[in-house]
């Protein structure tokens, strides 16, 4: 479930790869501008076809330490009713039920991806003390 910290597109993305703990010994290297945009549409469209536009790509600004800004695409749910159905207890009862034979965990895939995205993601190509201190100062707001 979405908690205060919204999970980028490109973390979304990593989450589906089948062996998550491949992210420990992935390269830290930036996957390149064609990779990710391919990656954002490939989670974007998946998005679009399981949920029909009930959760979706939304892009966020991030306003970095040294005023700049940049935007961040994020997967939200479109309307605040989705998220409250999905916090009944029934409700999530019943759709743990549909993938009791899923070898999918996300206990391993969403630290997976957030490690995967941090060695491989956009901000790695800026360099050592830029990089750090965009980690440190940077804070997620919705664009308007």
């Amino acid at each position: 479930m979405q908690g205060e910290q919204a999970l980028s597109a490109l973390q979304m993305s990593f989450a589906e790869e089948e062996r998550p703990e491949d992210a420990i010994t992935a390269p830290i290297a930036y996957i390149g501008t064609e990779e990710e945009l391919s990656r954002y549409d490939d989670i974007e469209g998946r998005l679009r076809s399981r949920y029909c536009g009930l959760v979706e790509v939304h892009e966020k600004r991030i306003y970095l330490g040294n005023e700049s800004t940049s935007k961040l695409p994020c997967i939200s749910f479109l309307h605040k009713p989705v998220y409250e159905f999905l916090q009944n207890s029934e409700i999530w009862k019943e759709l743990l039920s549909c993938s009791t034979d899923s070898k999918f965990s996300p206990n391993l895939a969403l630290p997976g991806a957030s490690l995967y995205e941090l060695k491989v993601g956009p901000h790695y190509h800026m360099g050592g003390s830029e990089f750090q201190s965009t980690l440190t100062n940077s804070k997620v707001q919705e664009e308007i």
